[in-house]
Formats: structure tokens, sequence, C-alpha cells
């Protein structure tokens, strides 16, 4: 399958901080699941879908970035248009 890194607070300074380490958790929990649902479609699946570690970080953060630009975007356009 692949292979799991450990982050300890004695290798990483940012982990002391809390929210730092909730973006780190956050953004870990989102590849280890994009990993298995990439397993889970390739059991399910005629063709096998081979993706990089690198691509799927990539997918992580386009997926957040677009969240955070569909998410304010709306915002700013409803509080800049509406009211």
């Amino acid at each position: 399958m692949y292979k799991r890194k450990k982050l300890t607070e004695k290798n990483n300074k940012w982990l002391k901080v809390p929210f730092v380490r909730g973006v780190i958790a956050l953004y870990d929990a989102m590849v280890v699941g994009t990993k298995e649902l990439i397993f889970a479609s390739n059991q399910a699946g005629f063709e096998e879908e081979k993706l990089s570690d690198k691509e799927i970080g990539w997918t992580v953060f386009v997926s957040i970035a677009f969240r955070n630009w569909s998410f304010y975007g709306a915002t700013f356009i409803y509080w800049w248009f509406i009211i």
C-alpha cells in the first residue's frame, strides 16, 4: 500500500503550535483518505490507477484551495452585492 511517516514533536517544532498541528492533521487525514478512495476504486473497477504521492498531494491542495475560494468568494459576493 503506502509507507506512513511518523511526525513527532521531537523532529518537528511546528507540531507544538495547536493551530498548525490541526492543519497538518487535516492535510494528513485528507491524503490518507484520498489514497484509500483510490485503492477502493481500483478494487471495484477494471483499470488500476497509479498516482504518485506528489499527485495526491496536489489533488488535496487543489481541493482545499477550491473549497476556500468558493466559500470565501461566495461570501464576498453575497456581502458586496446583496447587502
